[in-house]
């Protein structure tokens, strides 16, 4: 049972990075699309907060949060792009 449980295991990450490298090779790369969603959801917690911030300090939490948001996305992407080579 150990070695059926070891086979099974070996075939299927050698099954998940073959396709992970052939998905990759036609130009999809699932790390960038989870950094896509990683930015979409910061946004969307940045408006979600907006509306608790009282007026005077709203616009530039919004810049703050946004900019938070979008080194998030460069660190992301940066990692992201050494793996999709």
């Amino acid at each position: 049972m150990r070695l059926f449980a070891a086979v099974f295991f070996v075939v299927l990450a050698w099954g998940l990075a073959w396709g992970s490298e052939a998905a990759m090779a036609q130009g999809y790369c699932p790390f960038v699309a989870f950094c896509d969603a990683q930015h979409y959801h910061c946004y969307r917690n940045c408006g979600a907060l907006t509306d608790v911030v009282a007026w005077p300090a709203r616009p530039p939490f919004l810049q703050q949060c946004s900019y938070g948001c979008e080194r998030q996305l460069n660190r992301c992407m940066y990692r992201a792009v050494r793996w999709c080579r």
